[in-house]
């Protein structure tokens, strides 16, 4: 069910595990505050995917308890650093994929080990993780010039006559990595479709 206890084997991870740490938040008796460790290490690898909620036979949605928890821990207060970083993270990949020159940079200075370890620092990353390659070019700026539907299928028309689907690119499809986005361009192009 959940792919961070998946990929763990921790109970802590399972949303059972969580669950019972944010019991005993809300009951008070072991855990008193927001920002106890153990409520932080609870969380901590929890992706918000939502598989708890689907897969739950108690329908617990622990994507929804955390942003309480970090709702309730950091209200009034001034966040990590990492959070205002990758928060924004679609406003910097814009920003590198918009101005001429700037993900070339960027992804040369992300290759400087020095450099890439204190980006990921500050950024709360594992420096263990890759770093994705930046474009220099947003999807929305490519599609348009590659989407004509070609005849091939028999999907119901529109009243002129086209077969129209909209695809929606994400952050990441947008700015950082589009080769699936791009991949499912041509895919819906040859059944047809505008």
């Amino acid at each position: 069910m959940c792919p961070s206890f998946n990929a763990t084997k921790n109970e802590i991870d399972s949303t059972r595990g969580r669950a019972r740490v944010l019991e005993e938040l809300a009951n008070g008796e072991l855990i008193a505050t927001w920002d106890d460790p153990r409520v932080t290490r609870a969380l901590d690898l929890c992706l918000a995917c939502k598989a708890c909620a689907a897969d739950c036979p108690a329908g617990i949605d622990m994507a929804k308890y955390r942003s309480e928890v970090y709702y309730r821990r950091y209200r009034g207060k001034v966040r990590p650093a990492s959070h205002y970083l990758l928060g924004r993270l679609p406003v910097w990949t814009r920003l590198t994929a918009t101005i001429p020159g700037m993900a070339a940079i960027s992804n040369t200075a992300m290759k400087i080990p020095p450099i890439r370890n204190l980006a990921f620092k500050i950024a709360g990353i594992d420096a263990r993780r890759q770093m994705p390659h930046l474009q220099s070019h947003l999807f929305n700026n490519w599609a348009p010039k590659h989407t004509c539907a070609r005849k091939t299928s028999s999907v119901p028309r529109s009243d002129n006559g086209k077969k129209y689907v909209v695809l929606w690119a994400d952050s990441f499809s947008q700015s950082i990595n589009d080769e699936g986005a791009r991949d499912m361009i041509e895919v819906l192009v040859l059944a047809g479709y505008t």
